[in-house]
């Protein structure tokens, strides 16, 4: 049974979107160049402005 206007919710598109944002910063932390990497805040959404402004610190 379903309310008049009800809109099911779509865990699949949901999760596919997840993934294609969160994809990005769980491989780079998995990887070496995480490394002693610690004390940071990693915002999936702004993964890719804080990974360049991060390796030009470094």
């Amino acid at each position: 049974m379903r309310r008049a206007g009800f809109v099911p919710y779509r865990p699949s598109s949901a999760a596919g979107e997840a993934l294609s944002r969160v994809g990005p910063p769980i491989v780079w932390l998995a990887s070496d160049e995480a490394t002693g990497m610690h004390d940071e805040r990693i915002v999936a959404a702004e993964f890719d402005p804080w990974l360049r402004d991060r390796e030009r610190r470094w």
